[in-house]
């Protein structure tokens, strides 16, 4: 039963039927959508990683006096 102001109707037993399939279709939709996103972080953090070991090489380099 929904209120609204001062009128009241009831939802009709279809309509929540129908919604209750909308909510559990959009949970089931993707069961690899997760580790799917594990894997973007993963690849992410690795391009980090690889980035900070050339540049790890190259600061030396760039800290050295030359004479």
């Amino acid at each position: 039963m929904v209120h609204t102001g001062s009128k009241r109707y009831e939802i009709p037993h279809e309509e929540i039927e129908m919604r209750r399939r909308i909510i559990l279709d959009e949970e089931q939709e993707d069961p690899m959508g997760g580790v799917a996103n594990l894997f973007d972080a993963a690849m992410v953090f690795a391009v980090a990683l690889l980035v900070a070991l050339v540049l790890s090489y190259i600061v030396p380099e760039l800290l050295e006096i030359e004479k």
